[in-house]
């Protein structure tokens, strides 16, 4: 959630259709990722990597079942919560008018990507978010820089990712920009497909490749 008012605090105050808006915008966009991956939270883009290593190693019918229990939980308490966000940012009045429009602009933005981009930017975040998972583990120092970076770059490239993504629609279906439907298949659902490939099917099968000695 912070990671959608962060970028439109910034973006709304900077010129209207700058090119160079996302780069700048991007800073805020880390925000609610450094909030939830150095606080030690529960976001479903970070179970694609490490949950997926014992299926490698022993792909049982209890693993992938353990694995789904594992993906339905958190995915479904980071949209529940995203959700209650969006509720904040529409009803309460915590935000100022501009910046709920801001909110708004980022999220019809989002929705006019389609499906087949959509996927391919959640591909993008998928890998990136799985990445930053692996750096952390191997990691002394540097976490915060790391996850600055990465979450950085995942904004200014427009990749999708299901969970922040999932602040802006939240906002588009309560303020009754968009419907339901629209905004689950425009863009959560192709969201949530390219995520977990990019961090699974990629990303955690290249990482296995290194590892699979030591679980040996």
């Amino acid at each position: 959630g912070f990671s959608v008012v962060g970028r439109a605090a910034i973006e709304s105050r900077l010129p209207a259709h700058a090119p160079w808006a996302p780069l700048i915008g991007s800073a805020g966009y880390a925000l609610g990722f450094i909030l939830v991956v150095i606080g030690r939270f529960q976001l479903f883009t970070e179970q694609t990597v490490t949950p997926v290593m014992p299926i490698c190693r022993a792909p049982t019918a209890a693993a992938f079942v353990a694995l789904a229990r594992l993906w339905s939980l958190v995915l479904a308490a980071n949209l529940i919560g995203a959700t209650i966000f969006a509720a904040a940012v529409a009803f309460s009045g915590m935000l100022t008018p501009p910046l709920v429009e801001g909110v708004v602009a980022l999220g019809r933005h989002e929705l006019e990507g389609g499906f087949g981009p959509t996927l391919a930017g959640g591909v993008g975040a998928g890998f990136l978010v799985a990445m930053m998972v692996w750096l952390i583990a191997n990691l002394r120092a540097g976490d915060l820089a790391a996850v600055f970076l990465i979450t950085w770059l995942i904004g200014a490239a427009g990749f999708a990712h299901v969970v922040a993504g999932s602040v802006e629609m939240a906002v588009l279906v309560l303020l009754g920009h968009a419907g339901a439907g629209e905004v689950l298949a425009g863009y959560l659902l192709p969201a949530l497909l390219g995520n977990m490939f990019g961090g699974t099917a990629l990303f955690a099968l290249i990482a296995y490749g290194q590892v699979m000695q030591e679980l040996d």
